[in-house]
């Protein structure tokens, strides 16, 4: 057995002491920053997302209007040929804050009426939705997107692995 002198057992229990509370901490902040961070590991766009985008080029007519998720709108815009109610340079839009809240309430909302009124008042054309948690402008939520399936308002256009498409009456 060595035994070290004192200033030699400071050099090592200070550095131990320090990696044990980092570890210690880092066990204890896990599980909430799991639930916390969990959207931002999960992928932002699906390859069901990506193959509805690949039918939406194919089928809608090009630089349609789209509601969506924010990173759902950067891949319609890319890889479908679209426009869309948020993303892109939004801070140069006319009430960026505003379009971002409302689309943003069309997809909390429960009323099929109120997020049809809010698409109408943007020229919306086309709602895409999945099941999922979505950034739809402040924060990860979950969206209620059964309003969509109201045939008085909204008519679906495309179904395929939880990824729907729904033209805006």
């Amino acid at each position: 057995m060595v035994l070290l002198d004192k200033d030699k057992q400071a050099n090592v229990i200070a550095p131990a002491l320090f990696l044990a509370i980092v570890l210690a901490s880092a066990w204890l902040i896990l599980p909430g920053a799991r639930t916390t961070l969990g959207p931002w590991y999960d992928p932002v766009v699906t390859k069901e997302e990506v193959d509805a985008a690949l039918w939406v080029d194919k089928n809608i007519p090009a630089k349609s209007l789209f509601a969506a998720d924010l990173f759902a709108c950067e891949m319609l815009v890319s890889a479908g040929n679209q426009f869309c109610t948020i993303g892109g340079a939004w801070e140069l839009a006319d009430r960026a804050n505003t379009r971002f809240y409302e689309n943003e309430q069309a997809f909390m909302s429960n009323s099929s009426e109120q997020a049809h009124s809010l698409f109408v008042k943007y020229g919306v054309q086309y709602v895409f939705t999945h099941p999922r948690t979505s950034f739809y402008a402040y924060g990860w939520k979950k969206g209620n997107i059964s309003k969509f399936e109201d045939a008085r308002y909204f008519e679906r256009i495309y179904s395929d692995r939880g990824v729907e498409i729904f033209k805006v009456k």
